[in-house]
């Protein structure tokens, strides 16, 4: 299975730069709406010994777990057109 592969836009056109640029850009706006939801609202999950743990600002509880649940995506109502995957690895690097 291959895990990363190498892309260079040394030779790319115009058109492909605008598209990858507009990309990063949305990334990394949707990637701060998840951030500053879970900042504001909290998070709580279960652990493995399905334990109920919980981050949250105001009582300095500051862990998160290492993958967050897709259900933010919805309550967080962030309009974009990004897809389910780039969706998903923003949550990803927020947690």
């Amino acid at each position: 299975m291959i895990r990363t592969s190498k892309h260079y836009t040394k030779f790319s056109n115009t058109n492909k730069l605008n598209k990858l640029e507009l990309f990063i850009n949305e990334y990394k706006r949707v990637t701060q709406i998840f951030t500053d939801y879970i900042w504001k609202n909290g998070y709580s999950w279960k652990d493995k010994d399905n334990k109920t743990q919980t981050f949250d600002l105001s009582k300095n509880q500051l862990e998160l777990p290492r993958w967050l649940d897709k259900k933010i995506i919805k309550d967080s109502n962030v309009d974009t057109f990004l897809i389910g995957r780039a969706l998903k690895c923003c949550l990803t690097q927020v947690s």
